[in-house]
């Protein structure tokens, strides 16, 4: 039973982890009105403002608005609290972000002005541009949506195997649900989250996607572009203590055509005492959405 009870701890830390943009469906297509800019996806940092950090819009006509941290003393700070992300659709003067409001870009060659209005207050900020860190023709093929194909769980308690699966996609709760482990608590949202969709982008912008569109973001860069790894901070800062410790590879695997290309991504959580170390490790791929 405690072997049970800590593989179940040592996957929800890894279920909850991967919080991440809601996807379109393969049909949709780009807004044929919109600008050059959003149709080649374009982020803004926003200066000046209490609320908002940032704004970006991806070429798929998603967008994810980053908002500003909320002092400590606010309380508990979720995800919700940071990152809003949706559809976003041309309107005149602007446009129009599903589930969050407005927003107005008047830009020249000095100055970029946003007006957003949303939840009836409207903000008026100065903005730039923000520079594109990974234009390479190699991150671009990279930077796209991908989806969680399969995934792959091992559990070592002492160098012992205690549990080794794959599943498709990555719904680890039809492997709890699966009488394979009693006590599985079916309202605890963190076994309930499936991971759906991986978002990178050419800002450096890492986004997962779960299907209930719980959203969370990090960033992305090279860490060996010889070998095609990447590195990304991905919430293992919370792991990092006196008994755990976690660590994580990217693997893009170029196929030979762009559709068979493949995104493997591995993770890691050791929990160590004078007495036994537990290791467990999930291995995720993707293919392009």
């Amino acid at each position: 039973m405690k072997k049970i009870k800590i593989l179940l701890s040592l996957m929800a830390l890894f279920t909850f982890s991967l919080a991440f943009v809601s996807c379109s469906s393969d049909d949709e297509k780009n807004n044929d009105s919109s600008p050059n800019l959003v149709t080649e996806g374009v982020k803004y940092n926003i200066q000046g403002s209490e609320e908002f950090s940032s704004i970006e819009f991806t070429p798929n006509g998603e967008y994810i608005v980053t908002r500003k941290t909320p002092a400590k003393n606010s309380g508990d700070i979720t995800l919700a609290d940071l990152y809003v992300h949706g559809k976003f659709t041309v309107i005149d003067g602007g446009y129009r972000l599903d589930g969050f409001g407005t927003v107005a870009i008047d830009q020249d060659l000095a100055s970029t002005k946003i007006t957003i209005i949303s939840e009836g207050y409207t903000h008026e900020v100065n903005a730039t541009v923000a520079p594109k860190k990974l234009s390479d023709d190699m991150s671009r093929a990279f930077c796209r949506h991908w989806r969680f194909s399969k995934s792959h769980f091992a559990l070592r308690v002492n160098n012992n195997v205690l549990v080794d699966f794959d599943i498709d996609g990555c719904d680890f709760s039809k492997w709890y649900r699966n009488d394979k482990v009693k006590d599985y608590d079916t309202d605890n949202e963190q076994f309930n989250s499936k991971c759906k969709d991986l978002l990178l982008t050419e800002y450096g912008t890492f986004a997962v996607t779960y299907a209930d569109d719980f959203i969370n973001v990090g960033t992305w860069t090279w860490e060996d572009k010889g070998d095609n790894i990447i590195g990304c901070d991905w919430g293992f800062n919370s792991f990092r203590d006196d008994h755990f410790n976690g660590s994580m590879s990217t693997e893009f695997v170029k196929g030979s055509t762009d559709a068979e290309d493949q995104l493997v991504i591995t993770k890691q959580i050791n929990l160590h005492n004078p007495y036994f170390l537990v290791i467990s490790e999930f291995t995720y791929t993707l293919i392009p959405r």
